[in-house]
């Protein structure tokens, strides 16, 4: 037995990444290359029969050209607009960004997640306001 379950959440993805795909006529071998997994990997995630790990996501959005948000179909509309441009003080690391978005993905409740969102958004508009952090760890 499969020691994952998949969601309607999972079917939703493989959907996406199969559509974006077909779009761009990249065939599922090249995704499974750029990705670093099996053909049958990437025809269960289209299918939705198995999750998508975050690393491979977010490898696929690249490869796809698209931000990891695309898959979730997040209404980037309502969002709040910070009044500021956020300034980067430091990029986040690449296992930063995969720990970020396991511990997203962990949350299933929708409210949660948006709340996530804002927090972050708030956060970011505090640093850009404030320099909270602008001499913080290199």
């Amino acid at each position: 037995m499969c020691s994952w379950r998949t969601t309607a959440r999972d079917a939703a993805i493989g959907a996406r990444i199969r559509t974006r795909r077909e779009r761009l006529a990249i065939t599922v071998q090249e995704l499974a290359e750029y990705a670093g997994v099996s053909p049958a990997a990437v025809r269960l995630y289209e299918e939705g029969l198995t999750p998508v790990p975050p690393e491979q996501l977010l490898k696929v959005s690249k490869r796809l050209s698209v931000m990891p948000g695309y898959f979730f179909d997040l209404p980037l509309r309502s969002a709040p607009k910070p009044k500021q441009r956020v300034r980067v003080t430091r990029a986040a690391s690449p296992s930063e960004l995969i720990e970020i978005g396991n511990m997203f993905l962990s949350v299933s409740d929708g409210q949660k997640r948006r709340f996530m969102l804002r927090f972050l958004q708030r956060v970011a508009q505090d640093e850009a306001k404030h320099g909270f952090g602008a001499c913080s760890d290199a």
